[in-house]
């Protein structure tokens, strides 16, 4: 909010980031280090997947969608370097 001369106060809206990278930037506290934002396509992420009990899940199907979301959900974004 920024103050005016007339005492009253204006509200912008918060800027909405497009990547993680510059989320993450926009949203540490004033003090701390930011990052720098890493430019798009270049962030790595890992694969965590996890299966509900055998008798409730087949492990390599659970894996496989799961694996199939991550893979579209970082599209465009960076790269699954590991599991």
């Amino acid at each position: 909010m920024t103050p005016r001369a007339d005492h009253t106060m204006t509200v912008s809206a918060p800027p909405h980031p497009a990547t993680l990278a510059a989320w993450i930037a926009a949203t540490v506290e004033p003090g701390i280090p930011a990052l720098n934002p890493a430019p798009a396509g270049t962030l790595r992420f890992l694969f965590y997947a996890r299966a509900s009990t055998s008798e409730h899940q087949d492990p390599q199907t659970s894996r496989a969608w799961q694996l199939d979301v991550a893979h579209r959900l970082v599209d465009r974004h960076g790269t699954i370097v590991g599991e």
